[in-house]
């Protein structure tokens, strides 16, 4: 309709059975240069681990909220560092692989291929921590129809991602049902 050709997209959702899966994972080292692919191969372990134990899910995204070489936490890798003992701290995003599927089909229908997918929420928590320029505790609390997602943060770091089944819809239904009133009015209530 836009008389645009659109070819792929990245597309930005959010689920109820959005789940987020924490891993820690280490590997010793013989005390030489770490280099990225050590990581990488960790990385890939912890994913395999994540796709075999959960596997009516995707991973949308793979977040390392820690590196721990020899005792010492960083945010971030260092360029170069020896290394004796190495351990990532990981945060896996998933959505369920069914809703992936569903929506890859939606748009192939269309000839459009889906380069990747965003949850919205991680998305814009991350996005507004950065660009407020906020540290210390922060949480982000994102209320969409049918679920609520708690992202919280120490600084860059992220504490816990919650995913409640229960969004705005609820609320709604809840006033309409205590109220004993219209849904269109217990939604000009809420808000």
């Amino acid at each position: 309709e836009s008389n645009e050709y659109i070819d792929s997209i990245d597309l930005m959702i959010d689920s109820p059975k959005m789940i987020s899966i924490a891993i820690s994972i280490s590997k010793k080292f013989d005390g030489s240069e770490l280099k990225k692919t050590n990581v990488q191969f960790l990385i890939q372990d912890a994913k395999q681990q994540v796709l075999k134990n959960y596997t009516n899910h995707n991973i949308a995204h793979i977040i390392i909220n820690n590196y721990k070489i020899d005792d010492v936490d960083y945010l971030y890798l260092p360029d170069t560092i020896n290394c004796h003992f190495l351990s990532l701290d990981i945060i896996f995003i998933c959505l369920p692989t069914d809703l992936v599927l569903n929506f890859k089909n939606i748009f192939l229908r269309s000839n459009i291929a889906i380069n990747k997918i965003i949850c919205s929420s991680y998305a814009k928590s991350s996005h507004y921590k950065n660009n407020l320029n906020l540290v210390g505790h922060t949480s982000f609390i994102d209320v969409g129809l049918n679920k609520t997602s708690i992202i919280s943060y120490f600084d860059n770091k992220i504490l816990s991602l919650d995913i409640l089944p229960i969004g705005g819809h609820h609320i709604t239904k809840d006033i309409s049902k205590i109220l004993e009133i219209s849904l269109e009015k217990s939604e000009n209530i809420k808000i």
